[in-house]
């Protein structure tokens, strides 16, 4: 039985940087950010995940265990049998028909209300339809000059279920530590020189171990080194969200929702106000999630030897 705290040995026939693995294992280990106990706790939680993203507040308590088990992925949840309540959930909005008794939309939990979704008369916000989907506004008592721009609604549900329309600070970061897709809309940019591109990776031969462990340095020092990729990839969702919420602990909210530099922003108009978001090019892309390139030689050059 081989030790499951040793790293995998490397493929034969593979060729890149000779490395300690055992060292930079606990090197990468030791930088990864402490997150909070509770908070991974609740994204484990698959009740507490259908109760405060779909409002479905009671489970019958009975597994299908004849629906295919990738059936709950997608519903965001793990693949394996699921609650016969969620089934019904699901089937009801496609088909679509009457919601299950245990579901109920609106934040309050209160299917009789006439206003779908009831909101609340102590809410900081102010949501507005816009072509690109709903521009958040927070009400600090002053003109906050950033807003938010959702596309999914069940967002919107899901901030008054957890209760984070009722505080005029927070929303962006409790929006990141749940993983919720968004984009902050700031009405100023940087005209400041952009850091330089940092090259991706590449060499002969199949990724190896230690490739993997360099990785995990590098996409820190790429946050480190460009923090509106940074920002974007936290806002973003999905995975960019998972590996920027691994690689750094998430930035203080005041240092996500600022102006970042022109060659990193994307311009909206809404309203005919001018707003810059954050935004990862392609490449930028690439180099978060590890693209890995072959540095292989053309024909012509073979042909040439």
């Amino acid at each position: 039985m081989p030790d499951p705290n040793e790293p995998p040995p490397t493929p034969r026939g593979t060729r890149g940087p000779i490395f300690n693995n055992q060292h930079i294992l606990q090197a990468v280990v030791a930088s990864q950010p402490s997150v909070d106990r509770d908070l991974t706790d609740s994204w484990s939680d698959p009740v507490e995940f259908l109760r405060k993203r779909y409002g479905l507040v009671e489970l019958s308590g009975q597994v299908d265990h004849g629906r295919d088990p990738k059936f709950s992925l997608g519903l965001g949840l793990c693949k394996g049998p699921i609650d016969t309540s969620a089934i019904s959930l699901f089937e009801s909005v496609v088909q679509p028909a009457h919601l299950p008794y245990e579901c109920d939309l609106s934040h309050s939990y209160m299917p009789a209300e006439d206003v779908f979704p009831h909101r609340s008369p102590n809410s900081t916000l102010t949501i507005c339809p816009i072509k690109e989907g709903y521009l958040v506004t927070v009400n600090s008592g002053t003109v906050c000059p950033w807003k938010l721009l959702v596309n999914d609604p069940l967002t919107l549900l899901q901030i008054e279920r957890e209760g984070w329309h009722l505080q005029r600070d927070g929303l962006v970061v409790n929006l990141i530590r749940k993983g919720l897709p968004f984009q902050i809309l700031y009405p100023s940019c940087q005209s400041s020189t952009p850091p330089p591109s940092t090259p991706s990776a590449s060499h002969e031969g199949s990724p190896t171990y230690a490739d993997y462990l360099t990785y995990c340095h590098y996409v820190a020092n790429f946050f480190r080194l460009h923090p509106h990729a940074h920002a974007a990839a936290l806002c973003a969702g999905g995975i960019l969200w998972r590996i920027a919420i691994d690689a750094l602990p998430p930035p203080a909210e005041h240092q996500i929702i600022r102006p970042f530099h022109l060659g990193g922003c994307t311009q909206h108009i809404v309203n005919g106000q001018h707003y810059w978001t954050p935004t990862l090019s392609e490449g930028e892309q690439e180099k978060i999630v590890g693209v890995f390139k072959w540095a292989r030689k053309s024909h012509q050059e073979k042909e040439k030897k």
